[in-house]
């Protein structure tokens, strides 16, 4: 249950999902692989092991299940990390969904 202080603008669903973060970092493009930990219509939280500060800009790709997309698909976008992960919570980031977009999975 959120804290008194916190506020959310929409309801976060516990979706475990394959991740990939990017951001611009001091060797170039670095990019950390994970998962999410919830995801909403203008939010994520990434479990990656990266340590990223506050409106760092990131990009992300989000592998989404046939059973919720009805197609191969991923969802690709760009945010901006809001914040680490709290005590108690799996190590990553929460950020805000800026943009995104739904792209077909290449056929391996």
């Amino acid at each position: 249950m959120p804290s008194s202080n916190e506020y959310r603008s929409s309801v976060r669903l516990p979706l475990e999902l394959p991740a990939r973060v990017r951001w611009k970092g001091l060797k170039g493009v670095e990019e950390a692989e994970g998962k999410t930990g919830n995801i909403s219509g203008n939010g994520v939280f990434f479990v990656v092991s990266a340590r990223l500060g506050p409106d760092t800009p990131i990009t992300f790709s989000v592998q989404l299940p046939w059973e919720i997309a009805k197609a191969s698909v991923e969802l690709v976008g760009q945010g901006r990390v809001v914040r680490q992960s709290r005590l108690g919570e799996p190590s990553g980031v929460a950020a805000i969904i800026d943009d995104y977009q739904l792209v077909p999975m290449s056929a391996a």
